[in-house]
């Protein structure tokens, strides 16, 4: 098995519950060793996500120290001790990550990281949006 589709489901008691979310999951002939690649490919809103999965097509669209491959063996970043299992968990813990816990200089849509720091009533509203528009449907 080289290849995964996830779909996660948006966590209870936030604005993204009740959301299906495309996860895909490649590992490389390196794995464990190396990270696998994880690619969303349904629209979020959200700091640590790249807004449009139709950009950047064949690239990583999460900014997530776990799976970076110039992070293997550095604090927060892969080992082989890490599974599957720990990158699901972390992308759905990032899902329950709101304001304080973002670091809006280390994000791939900072204007999500902003908004949910400045004005999270308008961040809630465009995720609620794009969860009943995209996030609808497992793969």
């Amino acid at each position: 098995m080289n290849h995964l589709a996830i779909t996660i489901k948006g966590p209870r008691g936030t604005v993204y519950a009740g959301g299906l979310f495309k996860l895909e999951m490649k590992f490389p002939v390196q794995y464990p060793k190396q990270p696998p690649f994880v690619r969303l490919h349904t629209p979020i809103w959200h700091p640590n996500f790249w807004p449009k999965p139709s950009e950047y097509k064949g690239q990583r669209n999460i900014c997530l120290a776990l799976v970076d491959p110039s992070l293997v063996g550095k604090k927060g970043g892969w080992s082989p001790s890490k599974t599957a299992v720990t990158v699901v968990q972390s992308i759905i813990a990032m899902l329950n990550t709101r304001g304080k816990y973002v670091n809006p200089t280390d994000v791939f849509n900072k204007k999500a990281a902003i908004e949910m720091m400045k004005n999270p009533k308008l961040f809630d509203k465009k995720v609620k949006n794009l969860v009943k528009k995209y996030a609808n449907k497992k793969w």
